[in-house]
């Protein structure tokens, strides 16, 4: 486009004003030299008409271009920073276990909150795959220091384990239902999981299980462990539906008897 432009500009000079300037040669009157002076500012003020719309235009491609990297979705500052200190924390206190115990994890027993962590204080971890220590006090300080204390804890008589309830068999009401899982997973599931997975994986975790109320359990020393619950959780009639959405986000998900098993 541009190379036409200049062919147009100089056909102009060409045509209209060398011939001008050819006569002024021939003729010495001034009614020629005018005619050639006014064709000179007309193929100047094209060649200045073209050269204006030229910065324009790429002052209006470089502002479009601007725009688009504006519209961009920003992440949402205020929700990105709610677990931001928390997960800061919980990679600090892997990095450091797993530079004694490599096949460490461990879980909260509290979880303290944002304010709390920023105020500092004391809280206490259990720990799996670090014997003979079993539990460890996390110390963070208001300088930003943070000290682990591991510790040895035993009780004085072993609780029985309750036995695990018959879910096996599904209600009525649940073979009946028409659980659109779909619309759950995008409402609540996704995020739910996301927020769960994350949190498991700087503690060490690389799989979960989440039965039908929706209680999402660990394998920890001594046995399954719940750890979150999952609100709505769909019934296990279109289980085979929800698995079929966690791998289409790369999760590895498969039901085991009464259980979904997922893994990451």
């Amino acid at each position: 486009m541009a190379e036409k432009g200049r062919i147009s500009s100089w056909s102009v000079f060409r045509i209209i004003l060398l011939p001008c300037m050819f006569l002024c040669t021939i003729t010495k009157k001034p009614v020629f030299q005018w005619l050639a002076l006014a064709a000179l500012l007309l193929w100047a003020a094209v060649e200045i008409i073209r050269l204006i719309c030229s910065v324009r235009n790429k002052r209006s491609g470089k502002g479009k271009l601007v725009k688009k990297a504006a519209r961009r979705k920003k992440p949402d500052r205020k929700n990105s920073e709610d677990n931001s200190l928390l997960l800061q924390v919980n990679y600090r206190i892997t990095d450091q276990l797993k530079a004694t115990y490599p096949d460490a994890a461990w879980l909260w027993t509290a979880k303290p909150s944002q304010e709390e962590l920023k105020l500092g204080g004391t809280w206490r971890i259990s720990l799996q795959n670090t014997d003979p220590f079993n539990y460890a006090e996390i110390t963070l300080r208001n300088s930003g220091a943070m000290q682990i204390d591991l510790m040895q804890v035993t009780s004085l008589h072993e609780t029985a384990k309750e036995p695990d309830p018959d879910d096996n068999d599904l209600t009525p009401g649940e073979i009946l239902s028409r659980f659109d899982v779909q619309e759950w997973y995008n409402e609540i599931g996704e995020e739910a999981l996301c927020d769960i997975v994350d949190e498991l994986n700087t503690q060490g975790y690389k799989q979960l299980r989440i039965s039908e109320d929706g209680d999402v359990t660990i394998t920890a020393k001594g046995g399954e462990r719940c750890f979150a619950a999952i609100d709505r959780f769909p019934p296990k009639t279109v289980w085979e539906d929800l698995c079929m959405l966690l791998r289409q986000d790369d999760i590895k998900a498969s039901i085991s008897g009464s259980q979904i098993a997922i893994a990451w």
